[in-house]
């Protein structure tokens, strides 16, 4: 991506635009493709809206609130970082469909420090907090970022750990599925409190967003794109710790596991991830092992890849559109497939094959999912996420 410093009144339309209806990060990514500034997108909304007799309106933020966003971030502390700008985070700028603006709230400079995300269950066993407090205490008193979600149970214990530890150039970061300024849970008010003081908070939801479970599996696609590994320390089959761990091996990152009994219905996630290739952790210093090996292989990593600038793609006229509309809507079923893949299979230009799939999108006829995949909705709703995943928070 292009690194970009925004004028104020620019900065106010990517925050419109984000924060407007309907429009997630993924068709953030979308729209930007084919115009230059947000404002450009603002206010062509329309020309989208208007094509394939949609009947489905997208309410644009207003400038009030835009406005009024920013006045109340800057009150409580905070501020707002837009991806395309130098203060955001290089390895979460490199995910697909990264959020176009973080709020954060702390020390912004741990942004640029590597990190390890760790996560686990809710209910841990009083050794999997323990381990997990050790293990997060070595790791900043090594300059390595603990990343968290700030949960009870592991989230919880990694802070403590983190917190606990004396470094000028590492800490604790907790990526919240809230607003910045909202505690969840409560009874991790004093762990906020903290974190506020000597970490760093950071979520892609606007001020007072309620938790939802919906924003769950966004947040943790954070918690993996801002480290360079994620550990997993106790966590049941179909948990959201298991999504943390599928998003960091679609991002790119090193997946590690702590073992554990298989008569602890705890133990499944991390041992299948063993099974499957995790790297094996059993003290501080596999973890600082493992980084290290990342940090010396950089040449080999795809974290460490240059990140493409971003390209501007002409608008397709109505014809090309008109014609090509129909033969991609044949190839698009219920089953997820990815927009590279439609181009390949028609052997149509991409840009022709993101405007159709973007019109079907905005009009509620196409839902996006984890990797860059869609698929078409019959159920009349519409999906904004940019992944589509059953969620439980540990």
């Amino acid at each position: 991506m292009n690194l970009t410093k925004l004028s104020e009144q620019e900065k106010l339309a990517w925050l419109r635009l984000i924060r407007s209806e309907n429009i997630g990060p993924a068709t953030f990514e979308a729209l930007m493709r084919f115009y230059e500034k947000p404002s450009d997108v603002l206010n062509d909304l329309p020309h989208w809206l208007n094509k394939n007799n949609s009947k489905k309106t997208i309410k644009i933020c207003s400038e009030k609130m835009a406005l009024e966003e920013i006045e109340n971030t800057e009150k409580l502390g905070a501020r707002i970082i837009f991806s395309c700008e130098e203060d955001y985070p290089e390895q979460l700028r490199r995910i697909k469909s990264a959020p176009p603006v973080l709020t954060i709230l702390g020390n912004k400079r741990l942004l640029q420090t590597d990190g390890v995300a760790f996560v686990g269950a809710r209910n841990a066993s009083l050794n999997g907090k323990n381990l997990t407090r050790r293990l997060a205490f070595d790791c900043v008193q090594a300059n390595i970022n603990v990343i968290s979600g700030m949960a009870l149970g592991i989230d919880g214990a990694a802070h403590e750990g983190a917190l606990s530890a004396k470094s000028l150039n590492a800490g604790t970061i907790a990526v919240l599925g809230c607003g910045i300024d909202v505690v969840y849970p409560v009874e991790n008010q004093d762990i906020y409190n903290q974190i506020k003081e000597n970490g760093l908070l950071v979520s892609e939801f606007s001020l007072q967003t309620r938790p939802s479970a919906s924003n769950f599996p966004r947040r943790n696609r954070l918690i993996s794109g801002l480290s360079l590994a994620t550990l997993v320390v106790e966590a049941k089959e179909k948990s959201g710790s298991l999504i943390t761990a599928e998003f960091a091996k679609e991002q790119g990152r090193l997946v590690m596991a702590v073992p554990g009994s298989p008569l602890d219905d705890r133990s499944a996630v991390p041992n299948a991830l063993l099974k499957s290739g995790a790297v094996f952790i059993e003290s501080s210093k596999d973890i600082l092992n493992a980084i290290s090996d990342l940090n010396a292989n950089k040449n080999d990593f795809s974290l460490c890849e240059q990140v493409e600038e971003r390209t501007t793609y002409c608008l397709p006229d109505e014809e090309q559109i008109k014609s090509a509309r129909q033969l991609i809507e044949r190839e698009l079923s219920a089953n997820p497939v990815s927009e590279d893949e439609l181009s390949r299979q028609l052997d149509m230009p991409v840009m022709i094959v993101g405007a159709v799939l973007l019109e079907l999108e905005l009009s509620g006829r196409l839902q996006r999912h984890a990797n860059g995949r869609v698929s078409l909705v019959y159920d009349g709703t519409s999906h904004v996420l940019s992944e589509n995943l059953d969620w439980m928070e540990d």
